[in-house]
């Protein structure tokens, strides 16, 4: 449940931001979550968020294939692709979605043996370098020690963890670009969320069917490598003084 709301009101360019992250999730779903529908989409304020939106499967089941998880993570990192393409950066309202989305990504990894998203290796690279700076730490630390939760078990192992930040980037990578191609068509479908404040069901089917949304093609822009990072001292040492200094 999305829980109460709460009598909030938004300065204008919250209330955009909030939109815009929110369409972000659900043109996300609209494309890689085929077999889910959306069941509501807000911009007002409950117990736990400032907007939300919620998709729920169209048929039950008890296991998933690995497509099932793929898609998961695009409807997660949806809304952060979303605030990156219109403002070339995100806010801190992504909290949530990186922590779900990077205990998705491990248990895909290093519980279910699902494995990297096949790329060839230049697009790999691009991968990991994005998903290294989308996973979340924050609940590494939930168990009694780093390696007590399946989250910091799977991050602690650096091979796993290069797969974890494969197949979140791999997932940023396909939303950015879904983001990039429907600036236009996202902005028509914020200024009705903003003013309806809430749609649900087949009211948002609707306006997504309304907006004329696409899918990228080949030629269409990737987003950037993450910028580089100069090494540290201890990479930098010659590897007899990393040895005496460990």
């Amino acid at each position: 449940e999305a829980g109460l709301q709460e009598s909030v009101t938004y300065t204008e360019h919250d209330l955009l931001e909030v939109a815009r992250h929110e369409l972000g999730h659900a043109v996300a779903a609209r494309f890689y979550q085929p077999d889910h529908t959306s069941a509501r989409l807000s911009v007002r304020m409950r117990t736990d968020s400032l907007g939300h939106h919620r998709n729920t499967a169209r048929v039950e089941m008890h296991t998933h294939l690995r497509s099932y998880f793929a898609g998961d993570l695009r409807h997660g990192l949806g809304a952060i692709a979303s605030e990156r393409v219109f403002y070339g950066e995100n806010s801190s309202g992504v909290t949530a979605d990186l922590i779900q989305t990077t205990s998705t990504a491990c248990h895909m990894v290093g519980i279910w043996a699902m494995g990297p998203d096949p790329l060839d290796e230049e697009r790999s690279r691009l991968a990991i370098s994005l998903g290294e700076h989308l996973i979340s730490r924050a609940e590494v630390t939930a168990g009694m020690h780093e390696e007590g939760t399946v989250v910091g078990t799977v991050l602690s192992s650096p091979r796993a963890r290069r797969v974890v930040a494969q197949v979140m980037g791999a997932a940023y990578i396909d939303v950015w670009r879904l983001m990039y191609v429907n600036q236009r068509a996202i902005d028509q479908a914020t200024e009705r969320l903003m003013a309806e404040g809430e749609l649900v069901g087949e009211e948002i089917d609707t306006l997504l069917d309304s907006i004329g949304l696409r899918l990228p093609t080949p030629a269409d822009p990737y987003p950037q490598p993450v910028p580089a990072m100069p090494a540290d001292d201890f990479e930098q040492a010659p590897p007899r003084l990393r040895e005496e200094s460990a």
